[in-house]
């Protein structure tokens, strides 16, 4: 088995200092540039911890049992968990330091999403904002959050593991609310005019996708390099109706879309086409 394989290999990078907490369980699932940790943790009265990451992360308890509190802070503002904890999340930018401390003895389970910046712009382009993603944001209270992050917890609780791309639809759904993504609008070609040559409606383009190399496996044995993706629109409109083709990875290229470990790896999608058509009255 050759030790070369392509895929976004992302562990979690985070700086930790703690006094006072035992794991009681750790489930995890890295994929696409995104790396989920569901932990079960037993907290004694007066534990901290000091946490600093080079990586945005997006810090969600999801249940508090026993009489205490959980404080998370950094040097402006501070969030207090307790009792029914649904709803609320913490996002924290990337090199931003913060600090967790319980308030009485419990137990506390949570997910943490650590996200590589790269793979947020290789997933979002320039819909992502630079002032949402260094912004710190403590207590934040969306719905659709919360109904996200819980069936995010749920397919790593799960007996069976999901499809990486399950998680993955639930990944871009859950960073589109947090970084507020907006569908761009489309540009429109002006209407053809009357008499007009045929190639007046002709449109064109073509878009490169370079997913970088990685490490396959936490020990960093198996290099996984990288690649380049051509992908390619040809469009043509006239009067009230049009037709599209698109062809991604139009070189057919081989690569490894994600990795589950050293041995249990998916290719990514080879060429594909896909034709569609629209009608205006």
């Amino acid at each position: 088995m050759p030790t070369d394989i392509s895929s976004i290999r992302f562990g979690p990078r985070m700086e930790s200092r703690i006094t006072g907490f035992a794991v009681e369980d750790l489930k995890w699932r890295a994929w696409g540039g995104l790396a989920a940790d569901l932990w079960d943790v037993k907290c004694m009265d007066g534990a901290q911890g000091d946490y600093l990451s080079p990586d945005p992360r997006l810090f969600v308890p999801l249940a508090i049992a026993g009489e205490g509190t959980f404080l998370l802070r950094d040097e402006h503002r501070q969030h207090r968990y307790g009792g029914r904890v649904g709803g609320v999340a913490s996002y924290i930018p990337a090199g931003h330091a913060t600090q967790g401390e319980a308030r009485g003895r419990l137990r506390l389970r949570h997910l943490d999403l650590h996200m590589s910046e790269a793979g947020l712009v290789r997933r979002f382009g320039r819909a992502l904002s630079r002032r949402q993603m260094e912004e710190p944001r403590l207590s934040l209270c969306d719905t659709r959050l919360a109904a996200l992050t819980g069936l995010l917890a749920d397919a790593l609780d799960a007996d069976e593991p999901c499809h990486d791309l399950y998680l993955d639809g639930l990944a871009n759904a859950l960073l589109a609310v947090l970084f507020d993504i907006r569908q761009e609008e489309e540009r429109r070609r002006p209407a053809v005019r009357e008499g007009g040559a045929w190639y007046d409606g002709v449109t064109a383009g073509a878009g490169v996708r370079y997913p970088g190399s990685s490490w396959a496996d936490n020990e960093n044995t198996l290099k996984v390099p990288d690649a380049t993706l051509v992908d390619l629109k040809l469009g043509y409109e006239k009067d009230n109706w049009g037709v599209a083709l698109n062809v991604t990875n139009v070189f057919d290229e081989t690569y490894v879309s994600s990795c589950q470990g050293a041995s249990v790896c998916s290719y990514g999608e080879g060429r594909s086409f896909k034709l569609k058509a629209h009608a205006r009255w």
